[in-house]
């Protein structure tokens, strides 16, 4: 097992902590440094002394106390008030806070009970209550420490009812279980640099990278700044990442048998779709303003491609259901793959303090032939080597879809006659009525001079030795057929090279 370790910087609550970090083939795990959860009183010293204190607590009718509790005997600790609740009567005495050992309740000793008998006292008191507490300074560093890993509520070890294999979701035995101590589970994560403002970081902060769980609930935030060095780790973790989801692929794919049309899937994974993008020719819109800062707006979708579909799902599909149910779902026979690298604009700068212009941001553009029109999409990936791989399994996969279809039909109207206009990727062009399947007219794929149509339902075809071109009104609209044609040809082109 290949392991890189490194000390990286992780946000919290507005905060940069200096953390350790170790990379395994399928998990991230995080380290919180004791140094940096050093308890800091903000000069309020003199009300927290470390002395034994006795605080009187009147409860509200039908309320309790307004804390929670850590700590106890089994856990070789002593009981600790780990959160004071705002409002309620705990916190209206001012006198408690995070940190205070609850040394005894009305009288009764807790100094050495288990957490749950400590729990149970405290239940059993009355509207009036009278906690003897001392302040120990030495667990605050903890608590803070578990409030931090709190904010990362990152499991997904009961999802997918059996999708994912046990050995991924189970943590890797060479890491030992520490309390200040996060695994993330690599498996379907969205590894992305960050592109978007936030106030904490400025927008296009360098050196600055994201990682967000399956369902796009919980996410960490790491910082080098190093720029070569943040690279260095980003590529690791997505390379990391790309790996464990492969891995999975094959053992989805035996689950998935007759869900998604009967197809499997070829490549998965997550891209980031810029919103409102229009032009074909510079895809990368510009930015907009924060602040004075430019930034650019992405939306991201867990992709999957499949035999002969390209699939969107808001988050990873976890279970048979949710991948039967992609958000779009679209034949790769009309889908177009355009790559492109373009700089959003040469004066938007990576932060309002640095030089670096955003020109490497990995963008291809999907145009997509639909009933209604092109529907054009803008995607960003995060490494070459990714726009690689989607650039090649959906050429590949629209080219294989094309060689095992061969042949699809559209309703068309041609000189007021309901007809049917056939397709095949060797015979050509076929022309029949509707009902009694009498051939109109036929023309091979070679006798095609050109085609063009009115980004609506009519459709022109020239072809050889033929003076006026074929009018046709195409019912389910022209684009669907015009990008059959196209992936037909080449299909076919592909077979010749």
């Amino acid at each position: 097992m290949n392991i890189r370790k490194g000390r990286l910087q992780l946000l919290s609550r507005s905060k940069w902590y200096d953390v350790d970090v170790t990379l395994t083939s399928k998990s991230l795990v995080i380290t919180l440094i004791h140094d940096n959860f050093n308890d800091d009183v903000d000069g309020d010293e003199g009300k927290w002394r470390d002395e034994k204190r006795v605080v009187r607590v009147v409860k509200e009718p039908g309320c309790g106390l307004g804390i929670s509790i850590k700590g106890g005997r089994e856990n070789r600790m002593p009981i600790i008030i780990s959160k004071v609740f705002e409002g309620m009567a705990a916190d209206k005495t001012g006198q408690l806070r995070v940190g205070d050992a609850i040394l005894s309740v009305d009288g009764c000793d807790l100094t050495n009970v288990s957490h749950d008998d400590a729990v149970q006292t405290l239940k059993k008191t009355g509207s009036t209550v009278e906690l003897e507490v001392q302040y120990l300074r030495e667990v605050m560093p903890f608590f803070r420490k578990a409030c931090v890993l709190a904010d990362f509520g990152w499991d997904i070890s009961s999802a997918g009812n059996g999708l994912l294999p046990r050995e991924v979701l189970q943590e890797d035995e060479v890491l030992p279980a520490q309390a200040d101590t996060k695994v993330i589970p690599l498996v379907f994560s969205n590894v992305a640099r960050v592109y978007e403002y936030n106030p904490s970081f400025g927008p296009y902060a360098s050196g600055i990278f994201k990682i967000s769980s399956p369902d796009s609930k919980a996410s960490i935030t790491l910082r080098i700044p190093n720029d070569v060095l943040a690279n260095t780790w980003f590529v690791a973790i997505h390379s990391a990442v790309h790996l464990v989801n492969m891995k999975v692929m094959a053992h989805i794919n035996r689950l998935l048998t007759g869900v998604l049309h009967g197809s499997t899937v070829k490549h998965m994974g997550w891209l980031s779709e810029q919103i409102s993008s229009s032009s074909v020719h510079s895809p990368i819109q510009s930015p907009k303003k924060v602040n004075g800062d430019a930034y650019l707006e992405w939306k991201t979708w867990f992709v999957a491609v499949s035999d002969r579909d390209l699939c969107f799902y808001h988050r990873s599909p976890l279970t048979i259901e949710e991948w039967s149910s992609p958000t779009h779902s679209y034949s790769l026979l009309h889908v177009r793959f355009i790559p492109s690298l373009t700089s959003p604009t040469s004066s938007t700068k990576s932060s309002p303090s640095s030089s670096h212009v955003l020109a490497d941001i990995i963008a291809f553009t999907l145009r997509i032939g639909l009933r209604t029109g092109i529907e054009q999409k803008v995607l960003r990936s995060e490494t070459h080597a990714d726009i690689a791989k989607w650039g090649r399994t959906i050429v590949t996969g629209c080219h294989s879809t094309a060689l095992k279809v061969r042949e699809v039909s559209f309703a068309a109207v041609w000189n007021s006659m309901e007809c049917l206009l056939t397709l095949h990727i060797d015979e050509g062009f076929t022309f029949r009525t509707a009902e009694t399947r009498k051939t109109l007219w036929h023309f091979q794929l070679k006798d095609l001079i050109g085609s063009s149509d009115d980004s609506s339902k009519r459709l022109f075809l020239s072809f050889t030795g033929e003076d006026h071109p074929m009018e046709l009104d195409l019912l389910q609209g022209a684009k669907p057929f015009i990008f059959t044609l196209h992936s037909f040809l080449s299909a076919r082109i592909s077979q010749t090279d």
